[in-house]
């Protein structure tokens, strides 16, 4: 893996260790960014169910003021403060060890953002009620001029996305994008932008929200 552009382009960050992370590929991390494009300076960058770190990281390498990643499981966790020390972010970068649904329950945000969320994608399946509660949760809470994105390879429908068709939707190769809060897009889903099936067929797993903690700790 790999930074892909910005003031640490090219920097290379470790992946994960087994299938309990699946990170974002390389190829769809530039396409969301440039579809965001220079909207991510000065931003404050929110990595829920953050993973490797690599999307927070990038939002830095890009241009955004700071970033805040969330994630409860003990392996990731160690992941991202070695990503974040690698990349020499360790003033821009907070990660929080906890439940992104906990944390989007405290949130109280003093300005606008960017929100990144992917959740394991059997959350959409097996959760979708879940989800979009506190996905509307979220969206209540944000301040005006803040973006809202969600990855998924799961279709994107009513049960997933509050108020559908207030949302970007972006197909990329077998992963649905969604952005919320982007003025003057208009939304396409049946747009195929790039073809990354065969980074698709790694991308087999990431920390669940129902995940022991304690379990996945022990696992180390």
């Amino acid at each position: 893996m790999r930074i892909i552009a910005g003031e640490r382009r090219g920097l290379r960050i470790e992946g994960p260790v087994d299938s309990s992370i699946r990170p974002t590929s390389d190829l769809r991390r530039d396409a969301i960014f440039n579809t965001l494009s220079g909207l991510i300076e000065d931003q404050v960058f929110h990595d829920l169910f953050s993973g490797t770190g690599a999307m927070a990281l990038e939002a830095l390498s890009r241009g955004a003021k700071s970033a805040v990643l969330v994630e409860m499981g003990k392996k990731a966790q160690d992941l991202i403060r070695r990503n974040i020390a690698r990349a020499r972010y360790e003033k821009e970068a907070r990660l929080i060890p906890t439940n992104a649904y906990r944390w989007i329950e405290s949130h109280r945000p003093g300005g606008p953002g960017i929100y990144f969320l992917d959740p394991p994608f059997p959350e959409y399946v097996h959760h979708p009620d879940r989800f979009e509660k506190y996905l509307r949760i979220l969206l209540e809470r944000v301040q005006p001029g803040s973006i809202v994105i969600v990855e998924s390879r799961w279709k994107m429908d009513q049960e997933v996305l509050p108020s559908i068709d207030d949302w970007y939707l972006r197909r990329y190769g077998e992963t649905r994008v969604a952005y919320w809060g982007l003025e003057d897009a208009e939304a396409d889903e049946d747009d195929e932008d790039l073809d990354d099936s065969e980074e698709d067929a790694e991308d087999d797993g990431r920390t669940s929200p129902d995940e022991d903690e304690t379990e996945d700790d022990s696992e180390s």
